[in-house]
């Protein structure tokens, strides 16, 4: 009897500590966030956003997001790499691709993620953004490079 208290007792526990957030839906403004930060650290005329491991385009909530933004933002596949050195828009505007990727959960209110800008072959970075919520929004309070050219 005592045996099945302490497992009913430690089962209880382990179910209360687990987190009420919806990972899935946070992870859209936590990637939103990083983009604010790097718009914000980098003079483009054109921002194309990208996500994942592999270069991808956004999803449609995170475009809309930013509509009507100054610099104008496009996902990623309408960046042209001109031989490596810039990257453009149809128009001819010169911009930069910023990157967020892979989200580290370390806790229902602190992540990891990594990222970075292209801007060209020597003009990129792969960055670690540490970021937490702070009155309900994501905010980077921490940059670290990973590696640089």
């Amino acid at each position: 009897m005592r045996k099945f208290a302490a497992l009913a007792l430690i089962a209880v526990l382990v179910g209360c500590s687990r987190s009420t957030v919806d990972r899935t839906k946070e992870e859209d403004r936590i990637r939103e966030a990083v983009f604010e930060y790097l718009m914000g650290k980098y003079d483009a005329s054109v921002f194309f956003l990208s996500i994942g491991e592999v270069a991808g385009d956004p999803n449609s909530e995170i475009m809309s997001h930013f509509e009507g933004h100054n610099p104008p933002v496009k996902p990623a596949s309408q960046g042209i790499v001109g031989g490596g050195e810039s990257v453009n828009d149809s128009e001819g505007n010169t911009g930069v691709i910023i990157k967020a990727a892979a989200i580290k959960w370390i806790s229902d209110t602190e992540v990891e993620v990594k990222g970075g800008y292209f801007a060209g072959t020597k003009n990129t970075s792969g960055n670690t953004y540490h970021l937490v919520l702070k009155d309900g929004e994501w905010v980077v309070d921490k940059d670290t490079v990973d590696w640089g050219a």
